[in-house]
């Protein structure tokens, strides 16, 4: 395949992704980054006609205006994946590596004359932005979890090492010039890599616009509405991925709020609802990273602790159990003061299987309810099983030393 042929269809594909991200930007509005990558393959389609121009255009447009147009195709894709992962971005990097390529070949003739720095130079700058992009995708997996961010990291990471391999080869077998037309025996391999990195740029961004919306959705059914918690099933299901992952340690707090219906039997409903938004906003202000907080139903709420020690984790849900029996909840002119009950079970203790973790918690939160309330409790293999009377009325089974996988086991009392 010949160096033009390639340069075509790079062109093309340049052309229809452009095309398809901008009829998607127009169509999703939500994802700003959709913008920055239609302009950068709309900026690649207009660098491979500039620099495809070379034979019959002067070289000061062909080769100096066109490879800058180049430069600026990556660097807006660097930008977009910059916005993509909620940053801002900045001038100085945006447009630094064509201010530097434009200013070597105005201001140096040995660098119009010679080629080979030219290609150091350019690959250089391509080198950059692509461990850039690289950085910010890695990033961007830290925090979101979308698969393609390991496949950008992947292929912009193999296509700097093709760039230093590219350096590497114009030094050892330096390209000629003639007449606009360049021969190298390197430069085909090259230009069929530039071709396969568009056509899984555009993968790689459809993609992560199509896992980020899908979790968009995800969200919105897995979070919720009232406490911004995630709803049980999703709290579930997060907890259950993180305690795979082998957490050698970690704890699991089930939080109850004291007397919850009694706020509902004196303030209404409303007044519930605006206990259970305080206390969802009041926790989660409190999060630090990799904590997993959701409602298990009701007045009832979870909160996954990995990496953690006990100690490190007592501290932290006393800090949130003492800072809820501070609140003054204004409501109608009227202030509501609540207090919680939390059982707290470690993997330690209780083993590497969710339901049995849960279990634990839910044992040693009882407890905690059976004490008096507004405390904390931790699960202990001291505990046997625990019989709970409410309103002389229902009982509870706590776990046993055997690790009962399931507790809120309710029966009716019956009276001799």
């Amino acid at each position: 395949m010949s160096v033009p042929t390639i340069f075509i269809c790079t062109a093309i594909t340049f052309l229809m992704v452009a095309v398809a991200l901008t009829l998607l930007s127009a169509h999703d509005t939500k994802e700003k980054a959709t913008r920055w990558w239609a302009v950068a393959m709309w900026m690649g389609v207009l660098a491979v006609s500039v620099a495809a121009s070379r034979t019959v255009a002067p070289a000061w447009f062909a080769i100096g205006i066109g490879n800058s147009f180049v430069i600026m195709t990556i660097s807006l894709v660097s930008a977009g994946f910059a916005v993509f992962s909620g940053d801002r971005p900045k001038l100085l990097p945006l447009f630094a590596g064509a201010v530097i390529w434009t200013g070597c070949y105005a201001g140096l003739e040995v660098f119009r004359e010679e080629i080979t720095y030219r290609i150091v130079v350019l690959t250089s700058i391509m080198a950059t932005y692509s461990v850039t992009i690289v950085r910010t995708a890695w990033r961007g997996w830290q925090t979101e979890r979308l698969p393609t961010f390991v496949a950008t990291v992947v292929i912009y990471g193999a296509h700097g090492v093709v760039f230093v391999a590219r350096i590497v080869a114009g030094v050892l077998y330096p390209a000629t010039e003639a007449d606009g037309h360049i021969q190298a025996p390197w430069l085909v391999a090259f230009a069929l890599e530039g071709f396969a990195l568009t056509v899984l740029s555009a993968f790689v961004f459809t993609m992560l616009i199509k896992e980020r919306a899908e979790r968009r959705y995800r969200l919105a059914a897995e979070i919720d509405s009232l406490t911004s918690a995630a709803t049980r099933r999703f709290f579930v299901s997060e907890t259950r991925d993180l305690m795979a992952r082998k957490q050698a340690k970690g704890v699991l707090a089930v939080i109850d709020l004291d007397h919850f219906k009694s706020i509902n039997d004196s303030f209404g409903h409303m007044g519930g609802d605006r206990v259970l938004q305080t206390f969802g906003a009041f926790v989660t202000q409190r999060l630090e990273p990799g904590m997993v907080f959701g409602r298990l139903g009701g007045e009832e709420f979870g909160i996954f602790v990995p990496d953690v020690t006990d100690r490190q984790a007592g501290e932290f849900f006393e800090s949130i159990r003492a800072g809820v029996e501070a609140l003054e909840i204004p409501f109608m002119g009227n202030p509501i003061r609540i207090t919680i009950s939390v059982g707290v079970a470690s993997i330690r203790d209780a083993g590497q299987d969710f339901d049995h973790l849960m279990a634990a918690a839910d044992s040693a939160l009882y407890i905690a309810k059976d004490e008096g309330r507004n405390r904390l409790r931790f699960f202990s293999l001291a505990m046997r099983m625990h019989r709970i009377v409410e309103a002389g009325q229902e009982s509870r089974v706590g776990l046993a030393e055997s690790r009962l996988s399931r507790t809120g086991v309710r029966m009716q009392v019956k009276r001799a």
